[in-house]
């Protein structure tokens, strides 16, 4: 009688968890889900995990631009049931119309080409090969990653 009363204050707990936190189990309006699912290393305490935004637009040949401009501090780590998740609110997606419109003067072509852009901004998690890692962010935007690996200790100089 006792393990059924314990049992059910602690189902009755868990679902209240539930529904009294804003999780994100599906993305809202504008943006989508993506899972960060990373490959399995030996010691993956020795990794970090750079992550960069991209998109694809269509350019003049000419044009110069090679990144875009977003903020990372409108990509928010938030805490989901049992898990962490990122969010990339919509508003930290800034476009340089400016850099946009730079072309090279010398350049005489009227080809346009889709050429992918990068983040330039720099942000890194922690390696976690156990469990994906739920980002959702703008529908126009990718996710791009690469992993690094710390190979040896600092070097001292004198």
């Amino acid at each position: 009688m006792i393990k059924r009363i314990i049992l059910i204050g602690f189902l009755f707990f868990k679902i209240n968890l539930i529904f009294s936190q804003k999780i994100y189990l599906y993305p809202e309006k504008g943006f989508k889900r993506i899972d960060l699912i990373l490959p399995k290393v030996k010691n993956p305490e020795k990794y970090k995990v750079e992550i960069k935004f991209g998109t694809e637009l269509e350019l003049s040949e000419c044009s110069e631009i090679k990144n875009i401009n977003i903020s990372f501090e409108n990509l928010k780590r938030k805490k989901g049931f049992d898990y962490h998740y990122y969010v990339l609110d919509i508003e930290g997606v800034i476009f340089q119309k400016a850099n946009l419109l730079q072309t090279d003067k010398k350049c005489k072509s009227n080809k346009t080409l889709r050429k992918k852009l990068l983040s330039f901004g720099e942000l890194f998690i922690d390696y976690e090969n156990n469990v994906s890692i739920p980002f959702f962010i703008p529908e126009n935007l990718t996710l791009e990653y690469r992993l690094w690996k710390m190979d040896s200790d600092f070097e001292s100089l004198k």
